[in-house]
């Protein structure tokens, strides 16, 4: 057999153009499609712009409040007596007994009532005071509180000296804890770490009998987690 002879036919000129215009058509279609999802796409990054930055925003405000409502953390104006007795009754700051200053009314008096109340186990009205260091003119409380004015030097026990050492101590923790204003003695790391040096030194000076008991005693603690 012989192999077939293949013949091949034009197309029609109408067909032909048909085919390119699909074509130009399909390609047409596809870059409007691409113009718009970009346009869609920006559309939404838009938007998500606008929503973010407003985020931020309230953020923002509800974090200024958050700060102006933290009033402990506020920086405070300090609160003065003056330089004399007559600006400080005039400013109506009083004499605290704890500390032995005239303070604003401002200042908490934590532990002044706890300080006094010890020298009466003692069969005392209150704490001794003298003007001299040996023990020969004595004072009362009227009378160390107006020496203020003059600055002249008061003596009395180291028993005194330990408990209001004891009480300020206290007194600055309580402020820490409830955010009340404490006046600058109780409130001094420098007087505080004199006071707790104090205070243990005597301890140590115990009898010996009462420092073997010390040292033999048995104290109960936990472990824990803290914050600051």
């Amino acid at each position: 057999m012989w192999p077939r002879k293949t013949s091949y036919t034009l197309l029609p000129a109408d067909n032909e153009s048909s085919v390119i215009t699909t074509d130009e058509a399909t390609e047409k279609s596809t870059k409007e499609y691409r113009v718009g999802a970009s346009r869609a796409h920006i559309i939404v990054l838009y938007i998500f712009t606008i929503a973010l930055a407003g985020a931020l925003c309230t953020i923002s405000i509800l974090y200024i409040d958050l700060v102006k409502q933290l009033k402990p953390f506020q920086p405070l104006r300090s609160m003065a007596c003056g330089n004399t007795i007559k600006e400080a009754e005039a400013n109506g700051c009083t004499f605290d007994l704890l500390t032995k200053t005239w303070l604003p009314s401002t200042c908490t008096r934590h532990g002044e009532p706890n300080f006094m109340k010890i020298a009466n186990r003692h069969n005392e009205t209150q704490w001794p005071y003298w003007a001299d260091e040996e023990g020969r003119e004595a004072l009362t409380l009227e009378q160390v509180s107006r020496m203020a004015d003059t600055e002249e030097e008061w003596w009395t026990t180291t028993q005194e000296h330990i408990t209001s050492c004891a009480w300020m101590t206290i007194r600055m923790a309580h402020a820490y804890t409830s955010g009340e204003r404490v006046d600058d003695l109780a409130g001094s790391f420098h007087h505080i770490r004199h006071c707790t040096l104090l205070t243990l030194g005597w301890a140590y000076r115990a009898p010996g009998n009462q420092l073997d008991q010390m040292y033999k005693t048995l104290g109960g603690s936990k472990s824990g987690f803290g914050t600051c």
